[in-house]
């Protein structure tokens, strides 16, 4: 049944990219419709590593459930080579990030995906994906407010690279403001080290 359903999701994922032509730039039109909200939806530090058929690429990826005031969010990161083997750097690297079931339904949650890097040190860093975030919309719940579920955005190498070096470690994802603990952010730190040496 999961796989089943990993499959499906992969080609929903994979089909609006496509036909978007998403690259690392800033979107400019409205986004398509997302299965992001299934791929976000991983473990707390699971890790994979798999060759998916539909799309004929490797796939390396790791999930994380940081929490904050407003509640627990869902990310994951996936790096794509499009060969069956993993070498050199990846092709794309997505974040895909979802509100689970259980979050505050009154939540008013907006396009955002914030990562804020050493806050409070000469290091600090933000990077700010928001511009590149590919979101459902399910529709307005009032004039100017959206609900979002869930969304994904491209992210490059280098920055996910500085978010693996972090030893301070927040965002803010969908309007929610979460903290990375020191075994998440280990979690990411080897991940990142893994995609850009995966062999």
């Amino acid at each position: 049944m999961r796989r089943a359903t990993l499959a499906l999701a992969v080609l929903l994922f994979a089909l609006p990219l496509a036909l978007a032509g998403r690259t690392a730039a800033p979107v400019t039109t409205d986004p398509p419709q997302i299965a992001a909200g299934v791929f976000a939806n991983w473990g707390d530090g699971e890790t994979w590593s798999r060759y998916l058929d539909l799309s004929d690429e490797t796939d390396i990826g790791l999930g994380l459930h940081p929490s904050g005031a407003g509640g627990t969010m869902l990310l994951s990161f996936s790096a794509r080579w499009h060969s069956r083997i993993a070498s050199g750097q990846p092709q794309s690297i997505f974040v895909q990030v979802a509100a689970p079931a259980g979050i505050n339904p009154n939540t008013v949650r907006q396009a955002n995906l914030i990562f804020n890097v050493d806050r409070k040190t000469d290091r600090a860093v933000t990077i700010d994906l928001s511009p590149r975030l590919a979101v459902d919309r399910p529709g307005p719940i009032a004039p100017g407010a959206e609900v979002v579920t869930s969304g994904v955005a491209k992210i490059d190498l280098a920055e996910l690279s500085r978010l693996g070096r972090a030893t301070t470690l927040s965002a803010t994802i969908l309007s929610v403001d979460v903290e990375f603990s020191a075994k998440q952010r280990q979690a990411l730190k080897t991940y990142a080290q893994k995609v850009a040496s995966p062999r």
